[in-house]
């Protein structure tokens, strides 16, 4: 473990480290960038907006893992749960993606071919720690298979 001091300066220009990540769907790089706290959360609400969970507090005290997902009710559209996640991949992409001049939602939604608006947020989440991000992980949470 480091003891390195860090500044201001240090902890805010972790969202400037740019890469330039290659895709194969599109036979080349584009730069990314990791997105901040405040800009993962604004994702990660978009992703689950739909999502409607009862959670009774009392069930949770002393309750094992199982003993909790047994009694807490998910009311899931699964419609509605896809497109929120591709509405927050978008906004990933229009965060994450480091063009000089930003992307609007507009134009990355008119990102091809199939499947790459996924692939180029799946990316930013990695590069900016966000265990976990996307449908596919919550829906394995939900399942209880967290390994994958």
């Amino acid at each position: 473990m480091s003891n390195k001091r860090l500044t201001k300066a240090d902890i805010l220009r972790s969202t400037d480290d740019v890469t330039y990540e290659y895709f194969e769907k599109l036979d080349g790089e584009i730069p990314l960038r990791p997105l901040s706290d405040g800009e993962a959360q604004k994702v990660e609400n978009k992703q689950f907006e739909n999502l409607d969970i009862d959670i009774n507090p009392k069930t949770l005290e002393g309750a094992t893992k199982e003993e909790i997902m047994s009694k807490v009710t998910a009311n899931v559209d699964l419609n509605e749960f896809l497109g929120d996640d591709y509405e927050a991949n978008c906004l990933a992409c229009k965060l994450g993606i480091a063009f000089e001049e930003e992307m609007t939602i507009k134009e990355v939604k008119a990102l091809g071919p199939p499947g790459i608006v996924g692939d180029i947020a799946n990316r930013i989440y990695e590069i900016s720690g966000m265990e976990g991000a996307g449908v596919e992980e919550t829906l394995k949470s939900f399942r209880g298979d967290e390994k994958g």
